[in-house]
């Protein structure tokens, strides 16, 4: 993940790891995943049009990876179906395909909001020209069933559907009979470069989640649905202690001796270091001590701010503290800091 993409993912886990105190309920846990699932495509809302699309995808793994992969398709004037469920993030990419690869009309996007007679309109058009790159964005449900599009030999799940019978149909779109090339399937992930939040990373977990799905539906013949246990599994995953041995055996453990507590190594547990990592900072200062800024900015040294909120709910700020708070803005600006937006709301005294 980029740093903004990664700064913005773990302040929802701190979130995360704040509810999994209070015993959170599947309400909850499900806001949590939402934001999760929204954050590992991109940091910023969809809905707000970017001012620089390319700097808009460079901010997202999963855009700078799928451009990547684009550009090495356009050179073999292949055809690519992305599937992605977010409307606003559909018309995102349509935006950025065409400015990046200088297309004269966005590409066409087929999802439920297409009607019938439309769609097959679109897929005609696509399917009727070969030897030229081209792009086709859908949604997974209105595009993943009754459409042939084995012009397309690559298929990108940008993000991923809960069930997998619902991916498996969308794939299937570009290997129906009819298909002369070799189809390649792109699962694109998005993982946290943090070492111990990365192995927790959503698109891991889901994947995970997935896979075991998939196995259940083959075994089963029959696409297992979703329910609060697999809400209750990912949400644990994310934000618990990792992945766990799930191997039993039937043998009954061996103590080869004991070992006194004193001797016991204490080892955190990912989750653990993460609350102790991501926690707030607090000093203790006496009226005229100095602040430790170094100590203060640090985390923040080449970092992007969106927002730094300033907030005096006791009202003892007088002129001169709030000129210590524009001095701290200016500190954290001066070692390297880019601070989007500053509000520093104090009251009157006497108000």
């Amino acid at each position: 993940m980029p740093a903004t993409q990664a700064n913005a993912y773990a302040g929802i886990v701190r979130s995360a790891l704040a509810a999994k105190i209070d015993k959170p309920a599947p309400g909850m846990m499900l806001q949590v995943l939402h934001a999760l699932r929204g954050v590992s495509l991109h940091p910023v809302d969809p809905e707000v049009e970017p001012c620089d699309l390319a700097a808009y995808a460079a901010e997202s793994a999963r855009l700078k990876w799928t451009i990547e992969q684009l550009d090495r398709i356009a050179l073999k004037r292949e055809k690519v179906l992305i599937f992605v469920e977010s409307l606003a993030m559909q018309e995102r990419l349509a935006a950025i395909v065409q400015q990046r690869f200088k297309l004269q009309q966005r590409p066409h996007r087929i999802h439920g909001g297409v009607p019938g007679a439309k769609r097959q309109e679109l897929v005609k058009a696509f399917q009727k020209t070969r030897d030229v790159f081209d792009v086709m964005i859908l949604s997974p449900k209105a595009g993943g069933v009754g459409l042939t599009l084995t012009a397309a030999n690559h298929v990108i799940h940008l993000s991923r559907w809960w069930n997998p019978a619902v991916e498996d149909q969308s794939t299937d779109r570009a290997y129906r009979i009819g298909q002369e090339k070799a189809v390649h399937v792109y699962l694109p992930l998005a993982e946290h470069p943090d070492p111990d939040l990365g192995p927790m990373s959503f698109d891991l977990r889901l994947h995970d989640l997935i896979e075991k799905k998939r196995t259940l539906s083959q075994q089963m013949l029959v696409a297992p649905e979703g329910d609060t246990g697999d809400i209750a599994a990912l949400f644990e995953a994310i934000s618990g202690g990792g992945p766990k041995n799930t191997s039993t055996t039937n043998e009954a453990p061996t103590v080869t001796g004991q070992v006194s507590d004193a001797a016991r190594p204490i080892v955190p547990t990912p989750s653990e270091r993460l609350v102790q990592r991501m926690s707030f900072g607090r000093w203790r200062l006496s009226p005229n001590e100095p602040r430790p800024l170094d100590e203060i900015l640090a985390p923040f040294s080449g970092r992007r701010v969106i927002h730094l909120h300033i907030l005096d709910p006791y009202a003892i700020a007088d002129a001169r503290v709030r000129r210590a708070h524009a001095q701290f803005v200016r500190e954290l600006v001066n070692r390297g800091a880019v601070v989007e937006k500053v509000t520093i709301s104090f009251f009157l005294r006497g108000a």
